[in-house]
């Protein structure tokens, strides 16, 4: 799926084929462009191949090319520093804090004013004429996979950028997490409880980081997701004003019923853009591996058993930088 993305950014014309490490992959074609090994690109540095990590997992990735002698930005550069050479306005969040209901709401605006751009293409990095920019949804630095003492302590890369910073409740964010590694990407099979006891460093860290960084970043903007639910006018005004976009009252009230979570749950079902980060091949297998799964504000509350509840917003409430007000 992150190659898709990259796709929308770079010129197709210029990818000569794709590498990967899954060998049920190799031989195939994406896009018309064939699979090879890693083998493939050893020995070949003056051919004139340069090499784009699109994968979120672009530290594991470098790390790998550098053991063959690949130098970055000599011979490689990573997903980041890609887009941050492309991209002027970044939608940043931790995994599954609403991106995607943000990402729709943006979107079915822009393509009514620009019906050549499909819906999730709009904040995929793919260049917006009216708008004259691109705007690139992004979980920076991954922090989903990372433990909390490994996350970069900086976003100086970004000052110079628009930013929009998403937040969610961390609790409903983790309990959202569980589900998606559980069902979705089938990487985890222990408990919930466990889970978000495992994950919450890294949550408060990251959220942390931000708030620390923001205030070097001359334009931005916070958007929380309750807020969205319960004051979806007001943040969504103040939303489409960070993009200089002029929106109606009547508008807005189109917009909220537009994408409400029912009106998107059919939207994945029906695949609409066969975007495969909203595949439908999931959705009749199992309501949790759903990419819009339930959307609610404060379901943690009935998953979580009592111990790990309080243990957790204790943490909170001691630990998250104040400014998300939670």
């Amino acid at each position: 799926m992150s190659a898709v993305s990259f796709l929308k950014v770079l010129d197709e014309s210029l990818v000569y084929g794709f590498i990967d490490n899954d060998k049920a992959k190799i031989g195939k074609y994406f896009f018309g462009k064939k699979t090879y090994s890693i083998d493939y690109i050893k020995d070949r540095f003056n051919e004139n191949l340069f090499i784009y990590i699109a994968s979120e997992r672009y530290h594991e990735i470098s790390a790998q090319l550098e053991i063959l002698g690949y130098l970055n930005e000599v011979h490689f550069k990573t997903e980041k520093q890609f887009y941050l050479e492309k991209i002027d306005s970044f939608l940043i969040s931790f995994m599954k804090s609403g991106r995607t209901w943000l990402r729709y709401i943006l979107g079915s605006y822009v393509t009514k004013e620009d019906n050549t751009i499909s819906i999730l293409d709009v904040t995929d990095g793919v260049f917006i004429p009216f708008l004259k920019t691109r705007i690139k949804a992004y979980h920076d630095d991954s922090p989903h996979l990372k433990n909390c003492l490994d996350l970069s302590a900086t976003k100086e890369e970004y000052y110079d950028k628009s930013v929009v910073y998403l937040v969610r409740h961390p609790l409903d964010v983790l309990v959202s997490l569980f589900y998606h590694f559980r069902f979705r990407s089938k990487q985890y099979e222990g408990d919930i409880n466990k889970f978000c006891l495992e994950q919450i460093d890294s949550l408060i860290a990251y959220n942390n980081i931000w708030a620390r960084q923001l205030v070097n970043i001359d334009h931005h903007i916070i958007i929380r997701y309750e807020d969205l639910k319960n004051k979806p006018y007001a943040t969504m005004q103040s939303l489409f004003s960070f993009f200089n976009i002029q929106i109606s009252f009547d508008e807005i009230s189109t917009l909220i019923d537009e994408t409400s979570i029912d009106k998107m749950k059919a939207y994945e079902l029906n695949n609409n853009e066969r975007n495969p980060q909203l595949s439908s091949k999931f959705y009749d297998k199992n309501i949790n591996a759903r990419k819009v799964r339930k959307g609610q504000v404060g379901s943690y509350k009935n998953e979580l058993d009592n111990q790990t509840l309080d243990f957790l917003e204790r943490k909170i409430d001691l630990e998250l930088n104040d400014i998300y007000g939670y």
